[in-house]
């Protein structure tokens, strides 16, 4: 498992333990639900709950891709405009020269 996949599992099982903390509490105790919406305990709350609580994490790791995708890309764009740049000049060279 990625290290992205082991925090988000860790965040949702911590967010999950305060739910259930929360639901499932002394009647004379009032605990804050640290729940996104209304948390009853069944498959459809546990779900958003671990969804919302992986979430960061799976943007966080999407976003580290795409930033590196893009200096990828921006790396190749950079070579190829060098290149380019390279053969335009010899080109304007080689037409100096046939003038003369």
């Amino acid at each position: 498992m990625t290290d992205f996949g082991l925090e988000a599992q860790k965040a949702a099982e911590l967010h999950l333990a305060r739910c259930n903390e929360a639901l499932w509490d002394d009647p004379g105790v009032l605990i804050d639900s640290p729940a996104s919406a209304p948390f009853c305990g069944c498959d459809t709350c546990v779900v958003r709950e671990v969804l919302f609580a992986a979430w960061p994490f799976a943007l966080r790791e999407q976003q580290a891709k795409v930033e590196r995708l893009h200096r990828e890309w921006a790396d190749a764009l950079a070579s190829l405009n060098a290149k380019l740049a390279l053969v335009l000049a010899d080109g304007v060279g080689a037409e100096e020269k046939d003038q003369q």
